[in-house]
C-alpha cells in the first residue's frame, strides 16, 4: 500500500487551522486516503526548521501533499 502524508504549517498564509483542516480532508478525500493520520503538533519556529521536518516525513512516504507559503515552499 502506497504511502502518502499531508503536511500543513500551520502560521503560513491567511487561512485559520480549520479552514487548512477542513481543506487537508478534502485533498485525502480527492487522493483515496482513507486512513488518513492526523498528528498535530509540528509546530516549528523558523520556516528551515519546518522544510527539514517536511523531508523526514517525505523521505518515508511514497506521496506528500504540503500546505505552506511561499518561503516555505522554496525550501520544501
Amino acid at each position: 500500500m502506497e504511502k502518502r502524508a499531508i503536511i500543513i504549517n500551520p502560521v503560513s498564509g491567511s487561512f485559520l487551522k480549520d479552514k487548512k483542516y477542513r481543506i487537508a480532508k478534502n485533498v485525502a478525500g480527492i487522493l483515496g486516503i482513507k486512513n488518513l493520520k492526523w498528528i498535530w503538533g509540528l509546530v516549528t519556529k523558523y520556516p528551515e526548521e519546518f522544510a527539514e521536518c517536511a523531508k523526514i516525513i517525505a523521505n518515508k512516504m511514497d506521496r506528500m501533499v504540503v500546505f505552506v507559503g511561499d518561503g516555505t515552499l522554496s525550501k520544501v
